[in-house]
């Protein structure tokens, strides 16, 4: 029986590396083994907007420019785009380039698939200190110009409250024009970490509801400049309080021919009495990332993020570090159970292949006390493969090392 299944198993991954190839050489050149020895100039790609599609496979194509032309990398990128455009098949076609000993490559989506309707997890994973976070989504791309979507949160990552309900969000572009409307809501439930019910002097809400209406201009290519409202209602067990602030984010990302990208946004929060807030206070971030990555093996991300907030916020709008993403390795309610009033991040991300390895360093000043900390470094080391990772992060604090393992999708 198991000589059965092992021999299953081989026909299989044959059928399916056969079907990989036809779909690879479906009309392409025929010589395109010695193309291996040209630099591929450009990669077009027709029958589908690449700005539609997502940044793992937008940076995968401009990885491609610059580098020898490699049939297998150029295969996985093939089957991922077919994924996610749903297209029945992608021919590609490879051409002479405008420069010697280049070529240029073009992808063109085929029978395409009705898109009316897609069902995602955007983000999923383990935090060992902080258990599962996660979430469903279901879009409606009801035209070209409206999409609707919704669905159902339980993340104890992003803030500092474990929040848990269902969400929504409308999104309108306006014809040709470069404003986009959005309008997001929210229905949340909310619980709390021991550490947190002892430190905090604000108001622990129940119950958080959202209202967000913005619109975003396209100022130029790659700049994005949006505008609008937070209208929050906070549910406590004997009052319930207006979290009413304004908006603005600028946001700039550019490709850089292949080489990699650069990713640059600023983001006002500022609430008031104008508002019809119970919170007074502005809040201002800073977020930057820079990834080079000269080829399909090498991969160095550089991120920096800066922080302000003056005045008193809700604890949802406090900064937070020691989750997946900032000071991994860090317990977030060791370092700030009531949160963060000032912060200052800095991490590098390298990665060969699969192998992963990271370093954070930070500086903070909680909304507790007046006085900053000292700079916290911690290092990991693990496994990711696009949005997936495996990893294990270590604070380095003294001769006590306790591991945080991360695990999950798009975390």
């Amino acid at each position: 029986m198991l000589r059965l299944i092992l021999i299953t198993i081989a026909l299989t991954g044959l059928t399916a590396g056969q079907a990989l190839a036809r779909e690879i050489s479906r009309n392409a050149d025929p010589t395109e083994n010695v193309n291996s020895r040209y630099t591929v100039e450009s990669v077009e790609l027709l029958g589908f907007s690449k700005s539609k599609l997502s940044r793992t496979v937008r940076e995968r194509i401009d990885k491609l420019v610059g580098n020898k032309y490699n049939t297998l990398a150029l295969s996985g990128l093939v089957w991922k785009i077919r994924e996610e455009v749903r297209a029945r098949h992608i021919n590609v076609r490879v051409a002479r380039g405008q420069k010697p000993e280049h070529v240029a490559v073009r992808l063109e989506v085929e029978g395409q698939r009705n898109r009316s309707f897609d069902l995602t997890a955007p983000r999923f994973g383990y935090h060992s200190r902080q258990g599962f976070s996660g979430g469903l989504d279901g879009v409606i791309n009801a035209g070209q110009n409206l999409r609707i979507a919704g669905g159902y949160s339980n993340d104890a990552d992003l803030l500092l409250e474990r929040y848990q309900g269902l969400h929504g969000r409308a999104e309108v572009k306006l014809g040709n024009t470069p404003v986009t409307l959005r309008f997001h809501f929210a229905s949340l439930h909310q619980n709390w970490n021991a550490a947190t019910l002892v430190g905090s002097r604000s108001t622990l809400y129940g119950n958080r509801e959202v209202f967000e209406p913005t619109a975003t201009v396209n100022l130029a290519r790659g700049l994005d400049w949006t505008n609008g409202f937070t209208i929050q209602r906070l549910g406590a067990p004997s009052i319930v309080e207006a979290a009413n602030a304004f908006l603005s984010n600028l946001t700039y990302r550019r490709d850089l021919e292949g080489l990699g990208s650069m990713d640059v946004a600023y983001e006002l929060r500022a609430a008031g009495q104008m508002l019809g807030s119970d919170y007074r206070y502005h809040r201002h971030t800073l977020r930057t990332s820079f990834t080079w990555s000269p080829s399909n093996r090498h991969e160095l991300r550089l991120a920096g993020a800066a922080g302000f907030l003056n005045g008193t916020a809700p604890l949802f709008d406090r900064y937070v570090a020691g989750n997946s993403t900032t000071l991994r390795g860090y317990n977030k309610f060791d370092l700030a159970p009531a949160g963060i009033r000032q912060l200052v991040h800095a991490s590098a991300d390298y990665r060969y292949r699969f192998v992963q390895l990271f370093y954070d360093a930070g500086r903070i000043r909680t909304v507790a006390t007046r006085n900053p900390s000292g700079v916290l470094h911690s290092v990991g080391c693990g496994i990711r493969k696009d949005n997936m990772q495996l990893a294990v992060a270590f604070p380095l604090r003294g001769v006590r090392m306790e591991p945080v393992l991360l695990v999950g999708v798009n975390f």
